[in-house]
């Protein structure tokens, strides 16, 4: 779910009035002042626009759902079109399945795909609760995600592919909130005291 309250939140932090950001995103202050009250749901290239403006990730105007789970697929350098795909194919659907589910035409599913139109965050949402996805794996940043696993060892890169090891991944992405700051605040500790000895 978008979350317009995040993007006034973010311009104030940065002392930019409204007509500034507007301007600067190429939006109309107007609508600019509905997506951060809340009215209107403003359509992912309208989002990229305000996140680099703001130098923010997307991923920040975009909440999860509680039980949101993250395919299994690999990310690369990938327009969000082969995303929709990829994590289709992922789950044995075909264009018309995926559309149903979603509430859908299948036409769009296919325009999608093929990089045609750019959807609007609403439909990312509906693809991606009909996938019981969470709508930021459409919205992020893969190279991010690619800086990350950079950053990792190679022990650590091949510890991460074992079995025991995604499949705790799996587990993981299906914790909800409460449960997901359970398990960091029990690695935060684990650190401390492995520091401590």
């Amino acid at each position: 779910m978008f979350n317009g309250s995040q993007v006034r939140k973010l311009r104030e932090e940065r002392n930019y009035s409204l007509s500034f950001l507007a301007n600067q995103a190429g939006i109309s202050t107007s609508y600019l002042s509905e997506i951060e009250r809340g009215c209107k749901s403003p359509s992912l290239k309208t989002i990229e626009k305000i996140s680099r403006v703001l130098n923010v990730s997307s991923r920040e105007f975009v909440q999860p759902p509680d039980r949101a789970k993250k395919p299994h697929v690999k990310t690369s350098n990938s327009s969000l079109g082969e995303k929709f795909s990829r994590v289709r194919q992922e789950y044995g659907l075909s264009q018309a399945q995926l559309a149903r589910k979603a509430g859908l035409s299948p036409g769009l599913i296919g325009q999608l795909e093929q990089g045609k139109v750019q959807p609007s965050l609403q439909t990312v949402e509906k693809v991606s609760e009909a996938l019981e996805i969470s709508p930021c794996f459409f919205v992020s940043d893969d190279d991010e995600l690619q800086q990350l696993l950079y950053l990792m060892t190679p022990e650590m890169r091949s510890l991460l592919m074992e079995p025991q090891v995604l499949s705790a991944l799996r587990i993981l992405c299906q914790c909800n909130a409460k449960e997901f700051s359970l398990v960091l605040d029990f690695i935060k500790l684990l650190k401390q005291h492995n520091l401590s000895d």
